[in-house]
């Protein structure tokens, strides 16, 4: 990309009026009358900083806009990619150089990162910024059975998250025979054998 305006100081010098770019180490050459040379030295932009986020919580299914908040996040960037954990937002929208959108991903309840990639490269880490909601049992059924146990027992609640397949739960202490995922307010269990 050319300079937006360049210009002679010395014989021993030059000037660029850099144009908006992200990161990326960029190679910087000069056009002469018989020449082009090229500069043993790269040039490059100062990184994205995520620096906090709007909300910092959500339920796990996703699909909320997160609004990311930082500095040089760029002019205009078509493609920018943000993550919470190790999930990638649904879609990034960039809206300023100071403030990109996040479609939230399904996620699990624990503190998360969120990061921020312009260009090519991984930049920006707002660390332990988000947050989704911790999941919560409010009901089961059936609430009696055989002491055998291996039947089902629907566990009720919210927060169990768009998918997730591998669930753990337990019937007092003991864990579940099996247990698997149904809804975001359901999970099975296969009852344990037990007694009382």
């Amino acid at each position: 990309t050319a300079c937006e305006a360049s210009g002679w100081v010395s014989d021993s010098s030059l000037f660029c009026k850099a144009t908006a770019g992200v990161r990326d180490a960029h190679s910087v050459s000069v056009s002469h009358i018989h020449a082009t040379i090229v500069v043993s030295q790269q040039f490059s932009y100062v990184s994205p900083l995520p620096s906090s986020v709007t909300p910092t919580n959500s339920a796990k299914p996703g699909g909320v806009s997160m609004s990311i908040y930082g500095s040089a996040f760029g002019v205009f960037d078509g493609t920018p990619r943000g993550r919470v954990g190790d999930t990638a937002c649904q879609a990034t929208t960039w809206v300023s150089q100071s403030s990109i959108i996040c479609k939230l991903p399904p996620g699990k309840a624990s503190a998360r990162d969120t990061i921020v990639t312009i260009g090519k490269e991984r930049l920006g880490t707002f660390s332990r910024s988000f947050t989704f909601d911790t999941p919560l049992a409010t009901a089961l059924g059936p609430l009696h059975g055989p002491p055998t146990g291996s039947f089902s027992v629907t566990v009720y609640g919210t927060n169990f998250g768009a998918d997730d397949p591998s669930p753990t739960t337990q019937l007092g202490v003991t864990s579940c025979m099996a247990s698997g995922w149904r809804s975001d307010s359901s999970i099975a269990c296969k009852a344990p054998s037990g007694l009382g």
